[in-house]
């Protein structure tokens, strides 16, 4: 029995083909396997994952990419065990997209809420990227960041680029291939918001052939080049950096025009798509540095607003304080001042006490023998003790009152005031 063949041409979700139609489709097929055609924009990231776990689980599906597609209809896909294109499509992820739809007047606590609100959605769609970007490394093996930024392109890879990163595993060329671009398809592509769909290459020598727009079909025999015509009255010679794109000293050009290969077109695309990534990062750069700039802007103003009830702003708080230091300096200077000067004091009272010593040393050897102040207080002490003072000039003594060295000492030491120096001691 042959393979059952299930296309999907249309949106992903319950206006389109659903969850529960492939679920339909897919029954009573496991022995024989079914191949699904997908040529589909996507939609619903509910219903493509759902749909590619039924595939997943089912484990005998293959999947052909017959036409552009896009968004969930590549998640889905993923979960077949060979996926391939056909080589004029083309194929695009891209990151989460979220609805938002408010519009009207908010006040202060509204126009929070619709802040935290949308906080909110923005950290749910990055868990989806992030669990997208494991569907997609389980099929390419490629790392979760490597992935994260082909989703942030946002760009349609062409059959062959997809074969390289690994989402596709074969590259099919049919007799007959569809017009994808015709004008309903393309209005679709711009109705979902998606990039314009590129120029396929073997488009050129289909409608060299002849297009049957008719029935959208078109009869293909792949040409081995394709042209881009450019007026002869260009000088060849001085189209300088696409003569270094494509690595060739001058490009040929006949009265018809210049005529390019399908290397060289992809070559052009390819350039266009790196500088239109380049110009995409230094936007988001240029975002983030305005958004960081209007928030820095935003709480200042709201700094001002609550210094200003107090009766305040920066600038006067910046001059009390400007006052308060430099009192404090002032006092740091004088006290420096009163240091320098008890320093001064000190040496001077420490100089004459060193002289003071030196005299007080000279009175005796037993004085200046004594270790410590109070020691040296007290040998001076038993210095007057056991000399009194010399006798007063002009005073009268007896000649009972002498002994042999002029002096009368029984006398003299039982004078009150002598006996109460003697008691002290």
């Amino acid at each position: 029995m042959a393979r059952k063949v299930i296309k999907i041409d249309s949106y992903i979700g319950s206006w389109g083909y659903s969850k529960q139609l492939l679920k339909y489709d897919l029954n009573d097929t496991q022995k024989d396997g079914v191949v699904i055609e997908i040529a589909s924009l996507g939609g619903d990231l509910y219903h493509a994952i759902d749909m590619h776990n039924q595939i997943a689980q089912h484990g005998n599906v293959e999947v052909v990419f017959t036409g552009p597609s896009a968004s969930a209809a590549t998640i889905l896909a993923m979960g077949a065990k060979k996926v391939s294109i056909i080589d004029n499509s083309f194929f695009l992820i891209h990151k989460v997209m979220a609805v938002v739809d408010n519009w009207g007047m908010f006040n202060e606590e509204e126009l929070d809420k619709l802040i935290q609100d949308l906080k909110t959605l923005r950290s749910e769609n990055l868990k989806f990227d992030q669990a997208i970007a494991r569907i997609y490394q389980r099929k390419t093996g490629m790392a979760i960041n490597d992935i994260l930024s082909e989703m942030k392109k946002d760009t349609w890879m062409t059959a062959q680029e997809a074969k390289d990163l690994g989402f596709v595993d074969e590259i099919m060329e049919p007799t007959m291939q569809y017009n994808y671009l015709s004008e309903r398809f393309v209005a679709m592509v711009r109705g979902a918001e998606l990039p314009e769909i590129p120029q396929a290459a073997a488009f050129g020598s289909a409608q060299a052939a002849g297009d049957d727009s008719s029935n959208g079909n078109v009869k293909t025999s792949r040409a081995a080049s394709h042209s881009l015509e450019i007026s002869k009255n260009i000088d060849m010679r001085q189209l300088q950096n696409l003569n270094q794109l494509l690595d060739v000293e001058e490009l040929q050009a006949t009265e018809e025009g210049c005529y390019l290969n399908e290397e060289q077109l992809d070559a052009i695309e390819n350039r266009l798509s790196v500088i239109t990534s380049i110009e995409e990062e230094l936007q988001e750069q240029v975002n983030s540095a305005n958004v960081l700039l209007e928030t820095a802007n935003e709480e200042r103003e709201n700094l001002n607003l609550q210094l200003g009830k107090s009766g305040e702003t920066i600038e006067s708080m910046t001059a009390a304080h400007t006052e308060e230091v430099s009192g404090l300096q002032a006092q740091v200077t004088e006290a420096t001042e009163q240091s320098q000067r008890l320093t001064s004091e000190l040496e001077a009272s420490q100089s004459q006490f060193a002289d003071f010593a030196l005299l007080i040393d000279g009175l005796d050897e037993t004085v200046a023998s004594a270790p410590s102040h109070a020691e040296k207080v007290a040998a001076i002490r038993t210095l007057l003790s056991k000399a009194p003072g010399a006798h007063i000039p002009g005073a009268l003594r007896t000649n009972q009152e002498k002994k042999k060295d002029g002096v009368n000492w029984d006398v003299i030491n039982k004078l009150p005031h002598n006996v109460e120096a003697d008691q002290c001691i």
